[in-house]
């Protein structure tokens, strides 16, 4: 309303897209469990992507589930940041191996957010219900760094995370693992 009176066009800063729901953990908080699995197919994101481009949005990232499951993520990387965008992806860090990071450095991919809720190994592994979630993460981002990207650990916020100050502990793990940035994020439906 706002931009019809101004005469303004009001454009999306960011877009971030569920592109699948399917994912190899079971989190307790992830929205994408309790969704259905089906997913859009390439050619219809594609569209979406460049109808968000078309409204001059800067940056894309693609979420889940773990968008690293879809055979397509190169292209779909590869779409949104030809038309400008910064492209974010969040994953487990399950299969972001050398060969993933080469193909999504080629087509474009500027940032990568690791999932991290717990900095025990042991912890997140019985929160991930997968005895090595936590190695996957770790040398995941070991490759993300090596590869040149802008390396991220994101959290959620649950009341447990934060009563118990977990970004604390977090905080002083992504130091040592050197990465940029360590995102906390509140729960939220998706």
């Amino acid at each position: 309303f706002e931009a019809l009176l101004s005469g303004r066009r009001l454009n999306p800063v960011s877009a971030f897209l569920s592109v699948t729901s399917r994912c190899t953990f079971e989190c307790p908080h992830c929205s994408a469990r309790k969704r259905k699995s089906g997913e859009l197919d390439t050619e219809t994101w594609r569209s979406v992507i460049r109808q968000l481009l078309d409204l001059h949005c800067a940056i894309v990232g693609f979420t889940g589930g773990d968008p690293i499951l879809r055979e397509d993520l190169p292209e779909l990387v590869r779409e949104a940041s030809s038309g400008g965008a910064a492209v974010i992806l969040f994953t487990t860090g399950q299969g972001f191996d050398k060969d993933m990071a080469e193909k999504l450095r080629e087509a474009g991919l500027w940032a990568v957010c690791f999932s991290l809720d717990r900095a025990d190994p042991d912890e997140f592994n019985r929160f991930r219900n997968n005895p090595d979630a936590f190695e996957f993460v770790r040398d995941a981002v070991q490759i993300s760094l090596k590869h040149g990207f802008y390396t991220m650990l994101g959290a959620v916020a649950t009341p447990e995370f934060a009563d118990r100050e977990r970004f604390r502990e977090l905080h002083e793990l992504a130091s040592d693992w050197n990465v940029h940035e360590l995102r906390i994020v509140e729960a939220m439906p998706c």
